[in-house]
């Protein structure tokens, strides 16, 4: 009895290893390097480094990790009836793709899975829930639009991109932005989503076009965040403003015109707070510039960050009240007598 039970056992498992391991089959065609796969289960290049195009068909339901690694792919085309679930990491890294419609069904897409490629648009489905978006050194990424599932973006998630527009979904769940997540990149504005709590270090260092922003009341900003960028219009509430000057925070590195938006709270104060020299202490750097306050008013404040108000033509500071203006366009810039 004891044999026979042992050998049903061994059956057993032997039969629901057999029905999980599910094989894809390739079919080449070599003269026009055109790689189709199809059967069932998880497929990788079935050793045809040399295809330029691979259509993927119903029943694969995932992307090995380096499943096109290195190899020589321009194209691929999912079936429209796609039961795809996941793409491991690495999968397309390297790759010569331009574009890629992922499929809805997808939910899963692991570390670094287009770092390095040639992408130039990505779109991330709704449906995708978990995994990182790698798209680090994808230097002909200009845009992306992020799914309402996706809850993280991963450190250097498009550093070294060229990416330009970011677009968020109105009623999306993402709630951190990795470290150096944008590095670099060439945004000129981003309103990041009020679900995020967390922005890491350096996420946006040397984003040099990057002139609007918004950040959320309730994110923690990591240092260097917004170092080397020259915001002019930001939007953003006094706490977040406080906390930010506290850290020694640049994103109000401009030579030009600021224009802050307090989003809550009273920024003035603020900046009357952190202004007499302190304010430019604390790493902001403003030569002069203006905030809308949440009560409608505008308050300017000079070179040095001290407080001025506006009258007329002229502009007076708190400490100075022989300040004058010196229009140069829209722009109010103060010298003293």
């Amino acid at each position: 009895m004891k044999s026979e039970n042992f050998i049903g056992i061994i059956s057993v498992v032997f039969l629901a290893t057999g029905q999980s391991m599910a094989a894809p089959s390739y079919d080449y065609d070599e003269e026009n390097k055109v790689l189709t796969i199809s059967g069932t289960g998880s497929a990788s290049n079935g050793g045809y480094t040399s295809a330029t195009s691979v259509l993927i068909e119903d029943g694969i339901t995932s992307l090995n990790q380096n499943a096109f690694r290195g190899t020589a792919l321009e194209n691929v085309t999912f079936a429209k009836d796609s039961a795809l679930t996941s793409i491991g990491q690495y999968a397309f890294l390297g790759t010569n793709i331009t574009s890629i419609d992922i499929p809805d069904t997808v939910t899963s897409i692991g570390g670094a899975a287009f770092h390095s490629s040639k992408l130039k648009s990505l779109t991330i489905p709704d449906s995708v829930t978990s995994g990182n978006l790698g798209c680090e050194g994808c230097s002909q990424l200009t845009e992306v639009t992020i799914g309402k599932g996706v809850t993280s973006l991963q450190d250097r998630a498009f550093k070294g991109t060229a990416l330009e527009n970011v677009t968020f979904a109105k009623d999306g769940a993402l709630t951190s932005i990795g470290q150096y997540a944008f590095q670099g990149t060439n945004i000129t504005s981003i309103d990041i989503p009020d679900t995020v709590t967390s922005i890491g270090g350096a996420a946006f260092h040397s984003c040099s076009k990057l002139t609007s922003l918004y950040i959320p009341d309730g994110a923690t900003i990591g240092g260097n965040a917004f170092a080397g960028v020259k915001i002019s219009d930001l939007s953003i509430s006094a706490t977040q403003l406080e906390n930010y000057l506290k850290a020694g925070g640049g994103f109000l590195d401009n030579p030009d015109l600021v224009k802050i938006k307090c989003t809550s709270g009273n920024c003035k104060e603020i900046l009357e707070t952190y202004g007499n020299g302190k304010y430019a202490a604390y790493g902001a750097r403003v030569r002069y510039g203006s905030v809308k306050n949440g009560d409608g008013s505008t308050t300017y404040f000079d070179d040095d960050g001290n407080i001025a108000y506006y009258k007329g033509k002229r502009i007076y500071t708190i400490e100075e009240a022989n300040a004058v203006t010196k229009p140069q366009g829209n722009i109010f810039k103060l010298r003293y007598k």
